[in-house]
């Protein structure tokens, strides 16, 4: 295992108790949790049988399964998957959810097992994306659809001094753009069909309004901003070619 996904893992398993408060508790990141899954969920809303690869505390996992989806979840950390267990049981969609502590390069399935599967904020953790690409394309069926996020390469890069600033950084990201991630999905038999973009300013913009100066009449002026479909994060959506 490599040094970075190795701290990658730990930072994940050590952090799993407060990740959610951390991560969802506020006003803005919890309009922009509910932005992405909405998009994730209009992607896959046809599929069966979904693969969500890096489920972390379960978020998308349980968004689709409340939905009728029948998801099997995966996460490298087993104490994130404990939560997600557990927060799948409070919302009582966990007979619909199959969690596995897996790691995402070298997945547990047949080939062609999954109808869909989407995987957010995962691969910007990987220097090397080939390998957790090709076992994604491998487990998904010929027209199935893959679902991926893309920040804005240019906009993460210039952002992270402030993130430093702010003290939200952790261990060192690997970014990529939607050309780069079209071809590796192309050389592993995906096809980009769709692109759906959203966030359009800084995030540390948006919380010191919504959240520090409690402006909540911003909360329907982002919504509706929302609806163009340019930003700072896309979300991919891709066809397997059959």
């Amino acid at each position: 295992m490599s040094e970075s996904k190795d701290k990658c893992i730990k930072y994940y398993r050590l952090g799993a108790e407060n990740y959610d408060e951390k991560r969802f508790s506020c006003e803005c990141n919890m309009l922009y949790d509910r932005i992405s899954k909405e998009i994730v969920f209009g992607y896959l809303k046809d599929s069966q049988q979904v693969l969500d690869a890096g489920t972390g505390t379960g978020r998308f996992a349980i968004y689709l399964a409340q939905r009728g989806i029948n998801v099997v979840a995966i996460d490298s950390s087993k104490e994130m998957v404990e939560i997600a267990r557990k927060k799948a049981q409070q919302e009582g969609c966990q007979h619909r959810i199959h969690f596995i502590v897996s790691d995402i390069e070298n997945l547990p399935f047949k080939d062609e097992s999954f109808d869909g599967f989407c995987s957010i904020t995962v691969l910007i953790h990987f220097a090397c994306r080939d390998y957790a690409v090709s076992e994604l394309s491998r487990v998904l069926k010929p027209g199935g659809i893959a679902v991926l996020d893309v920040p804005n390469k240019l906009l993460s890069r210039a952002y992270r001094p402030f993130l430093i600033l702010a003290r939200k950084t952790t261990f060192q990201d690997y970014h990529y753009n939607v050309r780069e991630i079209k071809k590796l999905l192309l050389d592993n038999s995906v096809e980009l069909v769709e692109q759906r973009a959203f966030a359009k300013l800084p995030r540390l913009i948006i919380h010191l309004f919504l959240c520090r100066l409690k402006l909540k009449f911003l909360r329907g002026v982002i919504k509706r901003f929302e609806r163009f479909n340019f930003g700072g994060t896309s979300i991919i959506r891709g066809l397997k070619v059959e």
